[in-house]
């Protein structure tokens, strides 16, 4: 179970910037949440200033708490794949010109 605290290290007089720091709480909590495979007691705290347009936002922190995160590792298959064939399909000249270009002698 996730739960996603939305609240600020500091208060606003005006609902709209609370809004927009709000915005900006939950897309950072839903992109981790996104990518995350498990994510228990996750909690994002945005301190804004109030009175910059969300296009042009001064954050001053950003706070990311949690108790446990999981990520898959990353994959890279399809590039494997293509490197392998590349090889194969090189001679051994084009191989140490390829080489060569890495290492500029």
């Amino acid at each position: 179970e996730v739960t996603i605290d939305t609240s600020t290290t500091t208060t606003t007089k005006l609902e709209k910037h609370s809004k927009s720091r709000k915005f900006v709480t939950r897309l950072i909590s839903g992109l981790i949440m996104a990518l995350a495979e498990e994510a228990e007691g996750l909690e994002v705290t945005v301190d804004a200033d109030p009175d910059t347009p969300i296009s042009d936002k001064t954050i001053h922190s950003i706070k990311i708490y949690f108790s446990r995160l999981g990520f898959r590792q990353i994959r890279m298959g399809g590039l494997d794949d293509a490197f392998n064939n590349l090889e194969t399909s090189m001679s051994m000249a084009e191989k140490f010109a390829l080489a060569k270009s890495f290492f500029n002698l």
